[in-house]
């Protein structure tokens, strides 16, 4: 036996919910409000540590929870180059490398972000005491 798709006129009937749609939906919500947690939760309350690594090896580590004044610091590298520390945050503040992109980079306060100097192959990244922190793509 056929049912009519249309009532007729024309139209298709109207959509009508029933509780197994409403049940469905509720749960893709809460897979993805858990989701979100998960991936954007922040991070502990443990140090931050920048590390300074060129060519691939570690410079020198500097435990930004612990820098109470605006410091300074020269690497010797290709092209000379100035790292500024302050509370909680770092920054490449001078340097003689083309483009300086670096610099026009800014501040880096959260672990997980990088500062990149290409010429210089200088990369400063941030750590924190709690262990790696994913992001989304890295699972």
């Amino acid at each position: 036996m056929r049912l009519p798709l249309s009532s007729g006129s024309g139209k298709p009937p109207p959509f009508r919910p029933i509780r197994g749609d409403l049940v469905v939906a509720g749960a893709i919500l809460a897979l993805s409000v858990c989701l979100a947690l998960l991936l954007y939760r922040t991070p502990g309350d443990g140090p931050v540590t920048a590390v300074v690594s060129v060519n691939g090896e570690e410079q020198m580590r500097i435990n930004l929870s612990a820098v109470k004044d605006a410091t300074e610091y020269a690497v010797d590298c290709a092209y000379p180059l100035h790292i500024t520390a302050e509370p909680g945050r770092i920054r490449v503040s001078e340097s003689d490398c083309p483009g300086k992109d670096c610099v026009r980079s800014g501040w880096a306060s959260e672990p997980g972000r990088t500062i990149v100097c290409l010429p210089n192959r200088l990369t400063i990244t941030l750590e924190s005491g709690k262990g790696p922190r994913f992001d989304a793509v890295t699972g």
